[in-house]
């Protein structure tokens, strides 16, 4: 028997390149699924073709689909600081995606985030909802 991927149940990474000693001086990323539908639509965006010198080229937008990820994977943080030691604010907007209306990250969040930690977050929310052998009931 399969289990379903929980969308309720969030988690706190915390980064690599983190250099904190402590989870203390860390910054904790609270994370959480994305389900189906949006990862789908995301997926989808993340490829394209376009009229190449040859014929026609896929392109790769990783970028966006890691951007896109996160914006609705991640449920908040702690600890995160801008350069002059303030705390920064986790603000959340209305989107609607294929006909579900969602709460994610606004963009003025997300331009905080660097691009390292994004990819480290993008790759820790999709492995965390992709289905797997031990989603099998034992």
């Amino acid at each position: 028997m399969l289990t379903g991927i929980t969308l309720v149940e969030n988690w706190t990474h915390y980064s690599k390149f983190d250099h904190g000693e402590t989870e203390a001086e860390k910054t904790g990323w609270v994370l959480g699924a994305v389900d189906v539908i949006a990862r789908s639509a995301i997926q989808d965006n993340a490829q394209t073709w376009v009229n190449g010198e040859g014929g026609m080229v896929l392109v790769n937008r990783n970028s966006l689909r890691n951007i896109e990820i996160v914006r609705f994977g991640l449920k908040g943080f702690t600890n995160f600081k801008d350069a002059k030691g303030a705390d920064i604010k986790c603000e959340f907007v209305r989107r609607i995606l294929a006909g579900s209306e969602y709460q994610v990250v606004s963009d003025a969040t997300m331009a905080q985030i660097p691009d390292l930690i994004i990819g480290e977050l993008a790759d820790e929310i999709i492995s965390k909802n992709t289905g797997s052998d031990g989603l099998r009931k034992k």
